[in-house]
């Protein structure tokens, strides 16, 4: 499949949807694929090579993030993958990142402008915005790489061994 990643750094799985969903969904939908058996979710951006990563495969696209503060105003959860339920943020534009999380909010957000921003997006320039979760954007699908090595592994797949272009 060339439209799926597999990121060293992160040691997860990822595959750009180019097809504008709303926030609920991206994320059903993104639960829906499976690789090799492990359900994917909306991508969470938890280093700045992983941000990198995302925005680079955005390819100049907005796309929704996997965290979301619906459950509680101002506590920003991620919804999927090793993360899931982890708060990685706390308060509007003055609040803190939590649990050693990374962050890369724009100037001024989370704000919760009209009071239902509980969706998370990636602008083009990387940085992060809250925003209605009506909104239709593009989506990363994540996918949990150790799980999907494992299930690998365990299963009746196999991967090939390939030798890297130009070694000998």
């Amino acid at each position: 499949d060339p439209t799926l990643r597999y990121n060293a750094t992160s040691g997860n799985f990822y595959r750009f949807v180019s097809t504008a969903s709303n926030y609920a969904t991206a994320q059903a939908n993104a639960s829906s694929l499976t690789l090799f058996g492990q359900a994917g979710y909306v991508a969470s951006s938890t280093s700045a090579s992983e941000n990198s990563l995302l925005q680079s495969m955005a390819g100049g696209a907005v796309i929704w993030l996997g965290g979301s503060d619906s459950t509680v105003e101002g506590q920003w959860l991620w919804n999927g993958g090793a993360e899931a339920g982890d708060m990685f943020w706390l308060g509007t534009s003055g609040g803190s990142a939590q649990n050693g999380y990374y962050s890369n909010w724009a100037g001024g957000e989370p704000n919760d402008s009209g009071g239902n921003e509980d969706g998370m997006q990636m602008r083009t320039d990387g940085r992060w915005n809250d925003i209605s979760a009506g909104n239709s954007f593009a989506y990363i699908v994540e996918w949990d790489g150790a799980a999907v090595i494992a299930a690998i592994q365990n299963g009746p797949y196999s991967l090939g061994e390939h030798t890297a272009v130009g070694a000998s």
